[in-house]
């Protein structure tokens, strides 16, 4: 009797797993559909490959396993095509991963671009470490992002953002100039060998927005940023009366920032997005600073997320788009791309569309 009520216990145990399973694929295949990225447009053949640096010179923040940070980036690039071509450099948001803006990415190498996108290790989802070891995004890190709240506690969301941008702009600084130092010392290797180092943008989402909006700043051979919904963060000197003190110069380099529905209407009530505010208000403050709202959409609506998770993207949104993954993406393919064209290519003067 003790061997059959095992048995059954066992079965008992064996139709849960199996409920489990079969819930969990089934959530899986709702959640994650199968999906692939919109196909690029341009004349140019697109080619990938995926590459890791390591900076000696920086200690690892996060993480157990110390060492030096070690960052991986992927490439997309014209295949068999004659260079030069000018580099886009991208940060993804806060959770963000190196694909994250896969379709952006394919759309702007097919058009005549080499585009590099960063994992920020321990700031993204996850990501492969020097031994090909996974590494999930630091669970301090997490906790960050929970507690920071702007209207609440300035200090705090200053001495974050401090930490945060601290490390992004210095992962961004050292690829970009990893990628510059091989395109001299490898000048036949793809896709450095490709490189434009004269010609150089920045496009960021969300934090990698806030990111490359502050290379932007410190660099003098950045020609160009994009900032898809990002607040001015390092541009946030200080907090005195219990507002946010930002930078006052002029913004150094032509800018494109996108919005959607996730912010476009709270700029002006969010502190951290006051400097966004600002500029809205009076835009003959920064002479080449364009503005572009793309109503209906959401802040995921930036990202391929939109086409490999519709159902997660509209709750993590908040609120159902007004059209299609696949619109919003065209769009901001085509304006991103009209942008670079202007700015790196000396193409027509750039209008939003």
């Amino acid at each position: 009797k003790a061997g059959q009520r095992r048995r059954r216990g066992l079965r008992r145990a064996a139709l849960i797993i199996g409920l489990i399973l079969i819930l969990g694929l089934a959530l899986r295949a709702i959640l994650f559909p199968p999906y692939a990225p919109l196909p690029p447009s341009g004349p140019c053949q697109v080619k990938t490959s995926v590459r890791q640096f390591t900076d000696t010179g920086r200690a690892e923040t996060y993480g157990r396993q110390g060492g030096a940070r070690t960052l991986t980036a992927a490439f997309w690039y014209p295949e068999q095509a004659a260079g030069p071509f000018p580099l886009i450099v991208f940060s993804p948001g806060a959770f963000g991963t190196r694909d994250s803006n896969e379709t952006l990415c394919q759309e702007l190498a097919s058009q005549g671009y080499v585009v590099c996108a960063i994992d920020h290790t321990y700031q993204c989802l996850y990501t492969r470490g020097k031994n090909g070891e996974l590494l999930l995004i630091d669970s301090g890190y997490l906790d960050e992002l929970r507690r920071e709240n702007a209207k609440a506690d300035k200090e705090n969301s200053l001495a974050l953002y401090e930490k945060w941008l601290g490390i992004r702009v210095a992962d961004i600084n050292f690829v970009l100039d990893a990628i510059l130092e091989q395109a001299r010392q490898n000048p036949a290797e793809a896709p450095f060998s490709l490189t434009d180092s004269q010609n150089i943008g920045l496009i960021g989402h969300s934090l990698g927005g806030s990111a490359m909006l502050g290379a932007g700043r410190l660099r003098s051979d950045i020609k160009a940023v994009i900032a898809l919904e990002s607040p001015f963060l390092w541009d946030t000197r200080a907090v005195e009366n219990g507002a946010f003190v930002f930078e006052s110069a002029p913004y150094p380099v032509p800018l494109l920032n996108i919005y959607t529905d996730s912010s476009w209407s709270q700029l002006a009530e969010w502190p951290q997005y006051a400097q966004n505010a600002r500029l809205l208000a009076d835009p003959d403050q920064d002479q080449d600073a364009y503005n572009l709202y793309l109503a209906g959409a959401g802040h995921l609506s930036l990202t391929d997320l939109a086409l490999a998770s519709p159902v997660l993207t509209r709750l993590l949104n908040g609120h159902a788009s007004s059209a299609g993954p696949a619109d919003y993406l065209t769009r901001l393919n085509e304006n991103c791309l009209g942008f670079f064209n202007c700015f790196l290519k000396d193409g027509p003067r750039f209008a939003a569309i």
